[in-house]
């Protein structure tokens, strides 16, 4: 997402002068979060809560309702995804509106974890590179919430700012983001001081 944990925004390759549609998955609801491309598997997430993994050649490998019993029963609330997913150590990575955080195994769709961040998420959680950590923004409050990405315990948590809806960058050290607060925030990422 946005070329790395940087943010830098840039991505590598070229792109053929003339694309062609190569394929088409129906998904049962509108796709409205950017893709993610990662270990030769696509991952989406759709209006409906559900995540699916495919195949580079559209061949679906699993799919996992988020709003639904984890018996793949029928959904038992309605919950809203409003930030990309994220990709990252064979995790895919859900915020939710609901501010849960969900881990799910890339390889299968099942439930490596939840973390409960008290609050909406509207950025993408991002990956705190060498220390198997996630970095998600509280969308309410403006606390950055670092999360352990083998268990999902909160790590520590930063003061709140005010309303942040964007996304954390991350590099060895700091992690940075804006708020609606019209500031930007560094925050120490070995305890979450700002």
């Amino acid at each position: 997402y946005h070329g790395g944990h940087a943010l830098t925004g840039v991505a590598s390759g070229d792109f053929s002068a003339g694309l062609t549609v190569l394929w088409r998955i129906p998904t049962g609801a509108p796709v409205r979060q950017s893709p993610v491309v990662s270990g030769g598997r696509i991952f989406i997430v759709t209006a409906r809560s559900e995540v699916l993994a495919c195949d580079l050649g559209g061949e679906v490998l699993w799919r996992h309702n988020l709003a639904g019993a984890e018996t793949g029963a029928a959904p038992s609330r309605r919950i809203y995804v409003e930030a990309p997913i994220a990709v990252f150590e064979n995790k895919v990575l859900v915020g939710d509106d609901e501010g849960m955080v969900v881990a799910l195994h890339a390889d299968s769709g099942e439930v490596a974890w939840r973390a409960d961040i008290d609050g909406p998420v509207r950025g993408t959680p991002n990956f705190l590179p060498g220390a198997a950590s996630a970095l998600v923004l509280n969308q309410d409050t403006g606390a950055l919430v670092c999360i352990d990405t083998e268990s999902g315990a909160e790590r520590w948590r930063s003061a709140g700012v005010d309303r942040a809806d964007g996304s954390p960058a991350a590099s060895e050290g700091v992690s940075v983001f804006g708020s609606c607060a019209s500031a930007l925030h560094l925050v120490d990422t070995a305890d979450g001081a700002l």
